[in-house]
Parts: structure tokens; C-alpha cells; sequence
């Protein structure tokens, strides 16, 4: 978190450094920038509230340890006890960016305030990524807690490809 917090105040004032005094575009968002887009959808009356939110990289989490691949391997496939620790903590970078397409619902306490109804409705929301940088910036969300560790660190490693295409 702090290493995120100092990338982003650096990048920042490299920024500000880098931007004519005229200008309202900016050198890094042109080369770092990614669109994240967010929808809210009222299931009263239906009515769509979009944001864009310019950010420069992205911040993915570790998914739950339950839900990494298995590298194509059957469950009854014979696996070495050294492949299995392996595999426990290696993820693949592909299944990080699945925390950035997520959907879900505003209910009952967390009910959505819907400027049309001018009430707290029900409503579903979904967050997605717009625009493909030059390069992109990926920070890791590895701070967990759980119950059995309590505040602790993923120090799973992630395995990146040499080329991505999104």
C-alpha cells in the first residue's frame, strides 16, 4: 500500500513537471492511463448512472486461494507434493485482472441513492476498464486478513506473460 501510495504521489508530480502551463492533457495518462468505467443500474426506475474515473495503472488483488487454476490437471491426477506447494503460490496474471470486471448489488443496507427516485433503491452495479494504455502500471492488493492469520501478507508470486493482450 505505501510503495502505491509513493508511486502515485512521484508519478504525480513528475506530471505536474511534464504538463505545459496550458495544457490540460497530460504526458503520463497518455502513456499510463486506463479508463475505469462504472455503471449503477436502479431497479426501481431503471435509470443508468456511468462514471469514468482516469487512473494511472491499475491495482489488482490476488484471487482466493480456492479459486486458482489448476494448469489444465485433473483433481485425481498424480501431483508431486513439491508441484503442489508450487502451484498454491504461483497465479497467473490473467486471473488477477478478473478483479477488475466484477459486477454486483447495492441491497438492503447498502441500498443504492438514486438521484431520479430520490430514495435508497435496490440496484447492480459493474466496473470495467475503457481504454488500453501504451504501457500499463499493475500494483498488487496483497494485504489480507482472515480469521485464522489475521492481518497478514499474500506472498503468493504471480506469474506474468511476455506479451499480454487484453
Amino acid at each position: 500500500q505505501d510503495a502505491n501510495e509513493f508511486l502515485n504521489f512521484y508519478l504525480g508530480r513528475v506530471d505536474d513537471e511534464l504538463r505545459h502551463p496550458k495544457s490540460t492533457s497530460s504526458v503520463l495518462m497518455d502513456l499510463f492511463g486506463v479508463d475505469q468505467y462504472q455503471e449503477v443500474k436502479c431497479d426501481e426506475c431503471k435509470t443508468v448512472t456511468k462514471k469514468t474515473e482516469p487512473l494511472l495503472g491499475v491495482v489488482l488483488s490476488l484471487p482466493d486461494e480456492n479459486a486458482v487454476k489448476t494448469d489444465g490437471k485433473a483433481q485425481n491426477d498424480e501431483v508431486s507434493d513439491e508441484e503442489m506447494v508450487d502451484k498454491e503460490n504461483v497465479i497467473d496474471l490473467l486471473d488477477c485482472f478478473g478483479s477488475l470486471r466484477t459486477t454486483g448489488r447495492f441491497v438492503g443496507e447498502n441500498k443504492f441513492d438514486c438521484d431520479t427516485c430520490h430514495a435508497k433503491k435496490d440496484a447492480s452495479w459493474s466496473v470495467s476498464l475503457q481504454r488500453r494504455p501504451q504501457s500499463l502500471l499493475i500494483s498488487f492488493r496483497r494485504t489480507l486478513w482472515t480469521l485464522e492469520k489475521g492481518l497478514h501478507k499474500d506472498s503468493r508470486r504471480v506469474k506474468f506473460p511476455l506479451e499480454l493482450d487484453a
